[in-house]
């Protein structure tokens, strides 16, 4: 973990437009980007607590959040298999080489090493370059419709809000934490007045009482413009820089 960072961004693929450079200038700090594509909470608090382990006096975590973090039970664990050990205590990480390394592995490093950046960052527009036209676009927009029926029964209760404030109590002491709602297009949103509009409500209830001088909500998942534009997103919940350098300035004004 290299030191020159006071700042990091945790969350899935949701998170990785967020560019550590722009953040940088906006707010002060020194961002890294802890982005894990495909992965859900716990995977991201994993990535977090390494990055308190290594950063006592780290000052800021940007903590992206999307549909996943509304979850309980066997839901909330991680959709793909992942090295957990590569996030655990140092007798965990040694025990996971020996058990997991190969000459392969670390040559495969080694090569990738030089394309990598320091801060993290690596945007996923080449996955979309093949099919990166307005009308593909508006087809892969149009595949969700609107939920309306929600998936866990009332009263709705979720465990990564929990989970989170279990995170936040052993964090260090010049934490700042931005809980960031990730931009949804229209259809991935939920039909106002419906049980899956109330779950939807209850969920960011639940992450809103979290909410201290240490902790601030930015979101932008709900009925905004912006997320009525297909222009903005690649796919339902995969959106372009132009939108992330808006979220950009939204999170560094809540981090002042």
């Amino acid at each position: 973990m290299d030191s020159q960072f006071d700042a990091a961004i945790i969350g899935n693929s949701t998170s990785i437009m967020l560019q550590p450079e722009s953040l940088d200038q906006l707010s002060g700090r020194r961002f890294v980007s802890l982005s894990n594509s495909g992965g859900g909470p716990v995977l991201a608090l994993a990535t977090a607590r390494l990055f308190f382990r290594y950063h006592p006096n780290a000052r800021a975590l940007i903590v992206a959040m999307d549909y996943g973090w509304c979850t309980k039970g066997k839901d909330v664990g991680e959709q793909h298999p992942y090295p957990a050990w590569l996030y655990g205590s140092t007798f965990d990480y040694l025990l996971g080489l020996f058990r997991h390394a190969s000459i392969d592995m670390l040559n495969t490093s080694y090569q990738e090493q030089g394309h990598l950046r320091i801060d993290g960052f690596h945007p996923y527009n080449d996955a979309f370059r093949d099919i990166d036209d307005m009308a593909t676009t508006m087809e892969r927009l149009s595949r969700t419709t609107r939920p309306t029926a929600s998936r866990y029964p009332a009263p709705y209760t979720f465990d990564p809000p929990a989970m989170l404030r279990d995170l936040i109590s052993t964090a260090p002491s010049g934490m700042t934490f931005v809980l960031f709602w990730t931009p949804r297009y229209l259809t991935m949103q939920p039909v106002e007045g419906t049980s899956a509009d109330m779950e939807d409500a209850a969920c960011k209830r639940q992450f809103a009482e979290i909410a201290s001088p240490r902790v601030r909500i930015v979101d932008w998942s709900g009925p905004r413009p912006e997320n009525r534009d297909p222009t903005n997103f690649f796919d339902t919940n995969h959106y372009r820089d132009n939108l992330a350098r808006l979220v950009e300035r939204d999170i560094a004004d809540a981090l002042r």
